[in-house]
């Protein structure tokens, strides 16, 4: 399943891009928005933050 984000809160009926990665990861888009990253056995990446100097 997609994860809701702050921009919607399902993504019923909506044309998402899938990417597949060489090494067996997954990444939906939505437009420009990347939604989720998942790993090669299916489990939902939680997004790393960033610091910035």
């Amino acid at each position: 399943q997609i994860p809701p984000d702050r921009y919607r809160m399902h993504y019923v009926k909506v044309k998402v891009r899938v990417h597949r990665y060489l090494d067996g990861r997954l990444a939906i888009f939505h437009g420009p928005r990347r939604l989720a990253r998942y790993t090669a056995d299916g489990q939902l990446q939680t997004p790393e933050l960033q610091v910035v100097a």
